[in-house]
């Protein structure tokens, strides 16, 4: 009684086979979000064979007949389809099988000759690459070939509120999506003008599209003898594709390196809808690989300006050591060539005051020589007291000159360079001049006198004696 209860699950929208289909189909991918899953049936004509291989990337559907292989030219910035790349296609399937037996008949018949078509085609234009090789395009060239695609575009349909679009070569669109970590739409048409995919590209569905996500950019190109850019670049992504227009979608490869191809858009679309719901459906499927890279980039910026700022802050570090050791190495010399110049001025100073002293002992043997007798006429004897205490006498004569008592007088120890000789009374300096005589300054037997400095200690270091 329970089990008559019970209803089966019901997708909103979708028939009971359908939503089977949906919830086989889910079980077997594993994939949780169920829009994705009914874009992926969508794609496949809700066959769920054809569906399952082409989310696990196992081969072409089982109705599509695969062409034969032509191994496309391969430039620096994006990878080739290879097993270690990442490859996804949304596919709206471009041809159907025939109804009826006569459609059958038709179809048997052309096969071969489209075939063949094909094949010499391709071998004609292979050879005539080989022999005639397309000059290098320069990037201002293929900025200019996407600009005049734009102005195509913009004339065709008429409007001036177009998508953005990289009006620059492809390489260095590569180069701005790998800067920026995000995909890369390329749109490829014929060269007779835009098909029905341009009327897509210019509506307002798409346009807000791009405008509102930062994860995709646009870049358009004529495939035209003309334009050798969109000939270049159709060369490198058609693939097994033979047919314009083209929509593929790149993405940065590991770390932000080359470009690798994610997504192909082929068959025909008819709504601006059904082209967002498929790029949402890649968005979805490489949004969690484009943000880990983006995590991985700011944790690497991060790192690298923590470096800097520690490098910086090393540096400064560094040159404030250098600068201080730099200036107690200065200090040091400067106070080396202060201890010389002390060591230098005492030993002159040493050499001098020998000099002196040599010059007074020989001085004081002369002035000991000379002495006047006592019993000589006009003898007068003095007492001089000295500056360290001790006293000394000597007999002169009335009629010496007064710079004789000082010349005695600085012959004697602890006199310095510069003195003078007071008298007691009156208190009075006695003149040091050849024209004066003891006798003119009334000095008397046995008087003392008293020897003092006549400038301070500080100067007298560096007085020069002139007696």
């Amino acid at each position: 009684m329970a089990d008559e209860d019970v209803q089966p699950l019901r997708v909103s929208g979708l028939s009971a086979e359908r939503t089977e289909i949906l919830l086989q189909f889910q079980d077997m991918t594993g994939i949780d979000d169920i829009t994705v899953c009914e874009v992926t049936l969508n794609d496949s004509a809700w066959n769920l064979e054809d569906a399952v291989s082409r989310h696990f990337n196992l081969g072409p559907p089982r109705n599509m007949r695969a062409p034969q292989l032509e191994r496309p030219l391969q430039p620096h910035n994006v990878l080739a389809d290879s097993g270690e790349q990442a490859v996804y296609s949304v596919t709206v399937p471009f041809w159907r099988p025939p109804s009826d037996w006569l459609s059958w008949c038709l179809w048997a018949f052309a096969v071969p000759f489209y075939t063949t078509y094909s094949t010499i085609i391709d071998c004609i234009r292979f050879i005539y690459d080989l022999i005639f090789p397309g000059p290098e395009v320069r990037n201002a060239d293929a900025g200019s070939e996407v600009s005049r695609c734009v102005d195509s575009l913009r004339n065709q349909f008429g409007t001036e509120s177009l998508p953005p679009i990289q009006i620059v070569s492809f390489a260095s669109a590569c180069e701005n999506c790998k800067r920026s970590l995000s995909f890369l739409i390329v749109y490829l048409d014929s060269t007779s003008g835009f098909s029905s995919y341009g009327s897509i590209l210019v509506h307002d569905e798409f346009r807000n599209f791009l405008e509102d996500s930062d994860l995709f950019h646009l870049w358009i190109c004529d495939v035209d003898s003309s334009h050798q850019e969109g000939a270049r670049v159709w060369n490198l992504l058609r693939g097994f594709n033979r047919v314009l227009p083209l929509i593929v979608v790149l993405a940065p490869g590991a770390s932000g390196g080359r470009m690798r191809r994610v997504a192909e858009i082929k068959g025909r679309l008819e709504r601006p809808d059904q082209l967002v719901h498929h790029l949402r459906a890649v968005r979805m499927r490489f949004i969690g690989s484009l943000r880990e890279m983006r995590r991985v980039r700011a944790e690497r910026e991060h790192t690298q300006a923590l470096r800097e700022q520690q490098d910086e802050a090393y540096n400064q570090s560094l040159q404030l050591d250098r600068e201080k050791a730099q200036r107690a190495q200065e200090e040091q010399e400067q106070r080396r060539r202060m201890d010389d110049e002390i060591v230098e001025r005492l030993a002159k100073e040493q050499e001098l005051r020998y000099q002196q002293e040599l010059e007074k002992t020989l001085a004081r043997s002369e002035f000991e020589n000379t002495e006047p007798g006592p019993d000589c006429v006009d003898v007068v004897r003095l007492q001089l007291r000295l500056p360290s205490g001790d006293r000394v006498q000597r007999r002169f004569i009335k009629q010496d000159s007064s710079s004789i008592l000082y010349r005695f007088a600085f012959l004697q120890n602890s006199v310095p360079c510069h003195f003078e000789i007071w008298k007691t009374y009156p208190r009075e300096v006695l003149p040091n001049d050849t024209s004066v005589t003891l006798s003119d300054l009334g000095l008397c037997s046995n008087e003392i006198l008293y020897v003092q400095s006549s400038i301070d200690s500080e100067s007298e270091s560096e007085a020069t004696c002139n007696y």
